[in-house]
């Protein structure tokens, strides 16, 4: 990316945030193309792998940008949560195949509720799987609305790190050639319509129109000692803000992974928010009390 801004090579360069496009071409998945833009290490079709839904099991419209903002939220959400369980994500597949709403409603009646009425088809799906294998680890009862919050909170606290470090809407896009330039086996040519979806995203999602994190919405996650703390890095992580906040060869690699909190003996449990680890602590659930440290010299 450094190399491609010193040198040139944007035009052709198909990557984004400095991160080389995994194999799907967006320009046959709009909602995959929505996915590479928007996530905190780039190019990468694990932050959100819509494209099944749109092209394997064409449940979504793939030349549509209906519902593809809300869907790219959801797995977002699901996909960091899952991640913080160390388990593989594609197993979401075979979970949510075998619910018994998918496998009996017509699959014209499935296509139009989730590309007109996204959030209420993101309401029905029901991975609550994954929160008890969460407690069946930790015998901490953690439903699926805190086990997706607990996803959203990881995405936001990647963003707002990004952020913090220059990232803005800009960084926010696709090689110029998905934009401008069809597919030759295409013959409409299709491109992606990025800038419609983007905006709704970035609605949804609680950023402004900058894609940064919003105040409001770090004080919904609970992650409003953001705003005062001043962010430090570890020796370990050997990320150093550059003089010019745009050079790029700091800002993805390594990808970042923050402990917001206290020092815990489980990385499970990173994944809860500071009210319920509070809670447990409380109750004697926990082996480290939950307590904010005073100085944040020590790394995030």
């Amino acid at each position: 990316m450094y190399k491609r801004q010193k040198y040139g090579g944007k035009e052709f360069a198909i990557q984004v945030k400095g991160l080389e496009m995994a194999g799907y071409d967006p320009r046959g998945a709009w909602g995959q193309g929505l996915s590479y833009s928007v996530a905190n290490r780039g190019a990468c079709h694990l932050a959100s792998a819509i494209f099944v839904v749109e092209n394997y099991f064409e449940f979504l419209d793939k030349y549509s940008t209906k519902g593809k903002a809300e869907f790219v939220w959801y797995f977002e959400n699901l996909y960091n949560a899952i991640n913080s369980l160390q388990l593989c994500i594609f197993e979401i597949y075979a979970f949510g195949m075998e619910q018994q709403i998918i496998r009996l409603t017509p699959k014209l009646l499935l296509r139009l509720v989730m590309k007109y009425f996204p959030k209420l088809a993101i309401k029905l799906i029901d991975m609550s799987i994954y929160s008890k294998f969460f407690e069946a680890v930790t015998g901490i009862k953690l439903n699926l609305k805190q086990f997706l919050k607990a996803g959203e909170r990881t995405n936001v606290l990647e963003r707002y790190l990004n952020t913090q470090l220059g990232v803005t809407s800009e960084d926010d896009t696709l090689p110029e050639r998905f934009l401008k330039e069809g597919r030759e086996t295409d013959p409409q040519k299709h491109v992606v319509p990025l800038k419609k979806m983007l905006i709704h995203y970035y609605k949804i999602r609680g950023y402004d129109q900058n894609g940064i994190p919003t105040n409001k919405l770090l004080k919904k996650l609970e992650l409003e000692h953001l705003l005062t703390e001043k962010i430090f890095f570890s020796p370990s992580f050997p990320l150093v803000a550059p003089s010019n906040p745009k050079d790029s060869r700091f800002l993805w690699s390594p990808r970042p992974r923050i402990i917001p909190h206290a020092p815990v003996t489980d990385p499970l449990l990173v994944m809860l928010t500071p009210k319920l680890f509070s809670s447990f602590s409380k109750k004697g659930l926990l082996k480290t009390p939950y307590t904010r440290p005073s100085s944040r010299s020590n790394g995030v």
